[in-house]
This record gives structure tokens, sequence and C-alpha cells, in this order.
């Protein structure tokens, strides 16, 4: 009796982790694909009722801040090097960072008559790693595949990475565009350049 006793709750408290596992990666997957939801509603709203590209970067910064991990994605662009700056330069660059990549949705999504987004999928790579799958419908034009990879810091699941018509990286990009910046001008210069397209 005892014997059986232990085996009915083992069993069970084995149902239960993982129904409690199942349970955590579902609200994860669907914390992913809220977030796009809300950063694609953000960018409709850009788009339509926004007037001044400043405006437009101030009010995507909020989102985009809360849904990107945009300090891990400039330390991958940065490289290894990163490690050698000061706390204050890294924080500046990051900020710079935030500021840019704000810049260039509000300067992507201005005037456009028709814009729609459009959920495909969710991909799962890894217990930290997903992929939610879009679409990007503009006027009546072919729809644009925009994937955006997630990654988990213990915390939140962030964006990392976009990739454009699934494929093209973008952090990969800008990794390529600021290479020979970061090797010749180092942090600063970066900062000054970013500041430049910006302003």
């Amino acid at each position: 009796m005892i014997l059986e006793s232990m085996k009915n709750k083992n069993t069970c408290c084995l149902i239960f982790s993982l129904l409690l596992l199942f349970s955590t990666n579902i609200n994860c997957s669907e914390k992913a694909i809220t977030n796009i939801e809300e950063f694609h509603n953000s960018l409709k709203n850009t788009n339509y009722n926004i007037k001044t590209i400043n405006e437009k970067k101030e009010f995507l910064k909020i989102i985009i801040s809360r849904t990107f991990d945009y300090e891990k994605m400039i330390k991958f662009i940065y490289g290894r090097s990163w490690k050698d700056l000061n706390n204050e330069l890294q924080n500046e660059l990051s900020l710079v960072f935030l500021d840019y990549i704000s810049f260039n949705y509000a300067n992507r999504f201005k005037d456009i008559k028709s814009l729609n987004f459009e959920y495909v999928s969710l991909e799962e790579i890894s217990d930290n790693k997903k992929i939610v799958k879009t679409l990007l419908k503009i006027n009546n034009e072919k729809p644009i595949k925009i994937d955006y990879l997630f990654l988990y810091d213990g915390k939140n699941w962030k964006v990392f990475d976009v990739l454009l018509t699934g494929s093209i990286s973008e952090i990969a990009t800008k990794k390529s565009e600021f290479f020979s910046i970061i090797k010749n001008e180092g942090a600063e210069g970066l900062i000054n350049k970013i500041k430049e397209k910006i302003n």
C-alpha cells in the first residue's frame, strides 16, 4: 500500500511538472507574439497619427526599449572589444543605438497609405530562442516576410535580430556597416557617426 501510494504521488508530481512546463512554454510563446503585436500597433500609430520624424522616434523609443534587447544587439555588433570599453561608454553607445533603431523605424514608417501586419507562426528554436514570423503589407504591394528572433535573458523575451524576407539579418548588416568605423575610430567615432545619421 505504501509503495503504491508513493508511486501514485510520484506520478502526480511528474504530471504536474509536465503540465507546468507546458503551460510556461505557452505563456512564453504568447508573450513573444504579444510583444510583436504591440510593436506593430505602435508602428501603425506612428505612421498614421504622428507628424514629425522626431516625435515618431521618441514615441517608438518607449516600445522599442521594451521589445528589443538593444544593449545585447550593440554589444554583438561592436564585437570582442566591447569588454574593453568602460561602463560609461557602453551605456552611451547603447542609448545612442536605441535612438538609432527608433529613428530608422520612424523614418521607414511614414506617409504609408495602407499599412498592415499579419502574424504567420511561431518557431521554437530552443528553450531560450524563438522566431515570430510575420508579413508586412504595404499598399497593394507583395507582402514582405519579417521574422523576429527572440532571446530569453532569464527574465524577459526580447528581440535580438530582425530577418527581412526571412534571411537578411539586420544585426549582421549593421555589424558589417559599422565594422570599419569601430576599427578606425572606436566607440566615440561610432557614437558620432550614429548621431550624424540621426540628425
